[in-house]
């Protein structure tokens, strides 16, 4: 996790803020980010989720995402290239 803000040099930043999608019927009550092992394939594709969440700057109020799984993200990315970790 950042300990200051890439932007203004702060360390007044707000960890764990959830995002909200404000629109449609049912908006989502947590966001995700996906990644695919094997797009072409019809089944047994490979994919993987991972909540993200935002950190927040106090002062400029710049705006940082992470994936909360980042380690099983980069196993299935490398996964996708062809390497084996």
């Amino acid at each position: 996790m950042a300990r200051q803000c890439p932007v203004c040099g702060s360390d007044h930043l707000i960890p764990g803020v959830d995002l909200r999608d404000r629109h449609g019927q049912y908006p989502s009550i947590q966001h995700e980010v996906e990644l695919i092992a094997h797009p072409t394939h019809l089944i047994n594709r490979g994919g993987i989720t991972s909540p993200v969440q935002a950190t927040v700057c106090g002062s400029c109020g710049y705006v940082m995402l992470f994936a909360n799984f980042p380690a099983d993200l980069w196993r299935v990315y490398r996964e996708a290239q062809g390497e084996k970790d």
